[in-house]
């Protein structure tokens, strides 16, 4: 293990509450899971040598990702939100962590309109697209933001983004970045300074 890598074991502590009685913990790496109980997915993607995310009606800028519709399937839900929020056709993609939710039956899932399960999963991957950017065609989205690898530094600036998860997912992106023969070595450079 990479001493950055121990470093991110060591300071990946995420959890809070949405409210209407749920609760949630971020946990990094890749875990059995029944995809019965995934409900949504979210990826932090890279298009054009930079980091797409997307603004919601909540005035939030997030990784690209939603609920999974019914009939769905994992991946599925994962490339049509990527292309949805950000204009983005992933070519790559790799699993980096997932957020455990504890319900108490009161939230209600907007794409099924049944409650939420007692405990269900939001899946957090990296994708990477080779192809150019589309216009997003999802009717939350009211803003697209570019950061490019080079000036990483701007995450900062991303009002409401989570950058303890986003900085696992860089950690995963440099791995399959090197895979393809890809210099990841702007993205190493970042959390270097950060740590």
């Amino acid at each position: 293990m990479t001493k950055l890598n121990e470093t991110l074991e060591h300071a990946h502590a995420t959890s809070g509450s949405w409210g209407r009685g749920s609760s949630w913990r971020f946990v990094d790496g890749v875990h059995e899971l029944s995809d019965q109980l995934v409900s949504a997915v979210f990826s932090l993607a890279l298009a054009e040598d930079a980091l797409i995310f997307t603004r919601n009606q909540r005035a939030r800028w997030e990784l690209l990702g939603g609920h999974i519709e019914p009939g769905e399937s994992i991946e599925q839900a994962l490339c049509r939100e990527a292309l949805e929020e950000g204009g983005v056709n992933l070519d790559y993609w790799s699993r980096f962590g997932h957020i455990e939710v504890q319900n108490d039956g009161s939230a209600i899932n907007p794409s099924t309109q049944a409650p939420y399960a007692p405990l269900g999963y939001v899946l957090f991957f990296v994708g990477i697209s080779a192809r150019p950017l589309m216009p997003p065609t999802g009717i939350e989205v009211t803003g697209v933001s570019r950061v490019p690898l080079a000036q990483l530094q701007q995450l900062a600036e991303l009002q409401g983004a989570n950058l303890e998860i986003i900085h696992r997912g860089l950690l995963v992106m440099t791995e399959l970045l090197e895979k393809q023969g890809v210099d990841a070595s702007p993205i190493l450079k970042y959390l270097a300074t950060i740590l």
